[in-house]
């Protein structure tokens, strides 16, 4: 996988919202989930999402970075 580095404020806040929307809707995530998309100006969108559980190997990657779980499927992995 290509090198994905988030800012440790970058993973301060979304381990906040990820606490936030956790107590609001009783669930747990496991991590952030990053993904590109075609379309947009540049020809590609891109998406974070929290996610509640990741797929298994085959067809994600993740990591950890600083406590927080960070979740690529494979596709998006080569852009």
């Amino acid at each position: 996988m290509a090198s994905l580095t988030l800012s440790s404020a970058a993973v301060e806040q979304v381990k906040k919202i990820m606490a936030s929307e956790e107590k609001g809707a009783q669930c747990q995530f496991v991590g952030l989930r990053v993904g590109v998309m075609g379309g947009g100006c540049s020809g590609f969108q891109y998406s974070l999402n929290l996610e509640q559980q990741a797929a298994d190997s085959s067809k994600d990657d993740t990591f950890e970075q600083d406590g927080l779980v960070v979740i690529v499927d494979k596709k998006s992995a080569l852009y």
